[in-house]
């Protein structure tokens, strides 16, 4: 299952990736903070094969989506441990990307529940996160979801797993994705001409 070695996961947290039906098709290893990995990516996955493609899966979503589809609503979010401390602080309706960016296959993921659903985007609140919600954001639109919304952390930490590690109680804000889409490019457009070609 994996491109390097047997030994690929030592040390390393590691997350079993299951399909839609919840059968394991691979795993995912994560750096932790009692172990050196000078010079190492963060997260290593299993190997692209037949029965797995990073790209078509969502972790968690094989226990999520009953909760997801009783609410009618999903939170995508950056990381593995994200989705764990969401679950922890009572949303169990979370799922996260594979070290992948939010795609159309991603959205596919989510055509076997029948409800109409709603995306909140949960990524980080630093530069990259901000794209990764843009891009996120692009996708759902290409797809028909226009309701999408965005989840600003308004805590003072970096991740929502940093919220649990501190035991502070959550502050997400949601608010509309097409306002926040519409505010980053007026921000970015740094013309009258620029802003009035977006």
């Amino acid at each position: 299952l994996f491109s390097n070695n047997v030994f690929a996961l030592h040390h390393r947290i590691t997350f079993a990736l299951r399909d839609y039906a919840h059968k394991i098709v691979g795993f995912s290893g994560r750096v932790q903070p009692s172990y050196n990995f000078k010079n190492n990516a963060k997260y290593i996955n299993s190997k692209e094969s037949k029965i797995f493609a990073k790209r078509h899966i969502l972790y968690n979503l094989s226990n999520a989506k009953t909760v997801i589809q009783k609410l009618n609503k999903v939170y995508i979010c950056e990381g593995f441990l994200d989705v764990l401390a969401l679950s922890k602080m009572g949303f169990k309706n979370a799922v996260a990307t594979c070290g992948t960016a939010f795609s159309n296959e991603s959205v596919a993921s989510f055509n076997k529940l029948k409800n109409e659903i709603e995306f909140v985007l949960c990524f980080d609140n630093d530069k990259a996160g901000i794209l990764a919600n843009i891009r996120a954001y692009e996708i759902l639109f290409k797809n028909g979801f226009y309701g999408s919304k965005i989840a600003i952390l308004k805590n003072e930490a970096k991740d929502i797993g940093e919220v649990l590690e501190r035991g502070q109680e959550l502050n997400l804000k949601e608010v509309s994705g097409f306002k926040y889409y519409v505010r980053y490019y007026f921000k970015e457009a740094k013309t009258p001409k620029a802003k009035d070609e977006f």
